[in-house]
Protein backbone atom coordinates (compact mmCIF):
# COMPACT_ATOMS: atom_id res chain seq x y z
CA UNK A 1 0.00 0.00 0.00
CA UNK A 2 2.90 2.58 1.00
CA UNK A 3 4.30 1.77 -2.70
CA UNK A 4 0.98 2.73 -4.60
CA UNK A 5 0.59 5.83 -2.34
CA UNK A 6 3.98 6.91 -0.86
CA UNK A 7 1.66 10.11 0.50
CA UNK A 8 0.13 8.42 3.27
CA UNK A 9 1.64 8.44 6.20
CA UNK A 10 2.97 5.45 7.81
CA UNK A 11 0.67 6.05 11.11
CA UNK A 12 -2.00 5.82 9.41
CA UNK A 13 -1.39 2.30 7.70
CA UNK A 14 -1.02 0.92 11.01
CA UNK A 15 -4.14 2.65 12.22
CA UNK A 16 -6.23 0.61 9.87
CA UNK A 17 -5.02 -2.25 10.90
CA UNK A 18 -6.20 -1.82 13.96
CA UNK A 19 -8.94 0.22 13.65
CA UNK A 20 -11.51 -2.10 15.00
CA UNK A 21 -9.41 -2.59 17.99
CA UNK A 22 -8.90 1.30 18.80
CA UNK A 23 -12.60 1.47 18.65
CA UNK A 24 -13.23 -1.53 20.99
CA UNK A 25 -11.26 0.55 23.83
CA UNK A 26 -14.35 3.61 23.79
CA UNK A 27 -17.05 1.11 23.61
CA UNK A 28 -15.61 -1.04 26.49
CA UNK A 29 -15.20 1.71 28.60
CA UNK A 30 -18.61 3.44 27.93
CA UNK A 31 -20.03 -0.51 28.99
CA UNK A 32 -21.41 -0.88 25.58
CA UNK A 33 -19.00 -4.03 25.31
CA UNK A 34 -17.72 -5.75 27.78
CA UNK A 35 -14.17 -8.38 29.50
CA UNK A 36 -15.17 -10.36 32.06
CA UNK A 37 -13.46 -12.65 33.43
CA UNK A 38 -13.64 -17.12 33.32
CA UNK A 39 -12.83 -18.68 36.50
CA UNK A 40 -9.34 -17.50 37.96
CA UNK A 41 -8.97 -15.17 35.38
CA UNK A 42 -5.23 -14.88 34.18
CA UNK A 43 -4.14 -15.20 30.48
CA UNK A 44 -6.63 -16.48 27.47
CA UNK A 45 -8.98 -17.01 30.48
CA UNK A 46 -11.44 -13.99 29.37
CA UNK A 47 -14.93 -13.75 27.99
CA UNK A 48 -14.91 -10.57 25.58
CA UNK A 49 -17.88 -9.65 24.54
CA UNK A 50 -17.13 -7.39 20.96
CA UNK A 51 -20.81 -7.33 19.34
CA UNK A 52 -20.34 -4.05 17.84
CA UNK A 53 -16.86 -3.48 16.85
CA UNK A 54 -16.06 -6.91 15.40
CA UNK A 55 -18.65 -8.24 13.82
CA UNK A 56 -19.86 -8.74 10.42
CA UNK A 57 -21.53 -5.55 9.83
CA UNK A 58 -19.37 -3.16 12.31
CA UNK A 59 -16.47 -4.73 10.31
CA UNK A 60 -18.09 -2.68 7.44
CA UNK A 61 -19.44 0.17 8.45
CA UNK A 62 -16.20 1.17 11.02
CA UNK A 63 -14.22 1.38 8.29
CA UNK A 64 -16.40 3.17 5.37
CA UNK A 65 -16.93 5.99 8.46
CA UNK A 66 -13.21 6.21 8.49
CA UNK A 67 -11.93 6.28 4.95
CA UNK A 68 -15.13 8.96 4.62
CA UNK A 69 -13.71 11.11 7.88
CA UNK A 70 -9.91 10.52 6.13
CA UNK A 71 -11.11 11.51 2.51
CA UNK A 72 -12.74 14.83 4.32
CA UNK A 73 -9.54 15.75 6.31
CA UNK A 74 -6.79 15.06 3.53
CA UNK A 75 -9.14 16.43 0.77
CA UNK A 76 -9.13 19.70 2.75
CA UNK A 77 -5.01 19.36 3.22
CA UNK A 78 -4.44 18.81 -0.58
CA UNK A 79 -6.80 21.73 -1.31
CA UNK A 80 -4.70 23.77 1.09
CA UNK A 81 -7.74 24.67 3.30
Amino acid sequence: MKIKTPEFPLWLLLVCSQLLDMVFLPFSLASVESIEAIGDGGYGKVMIYECYTHSFVGGLCLPIIAADLAGIFWSKKIAGI
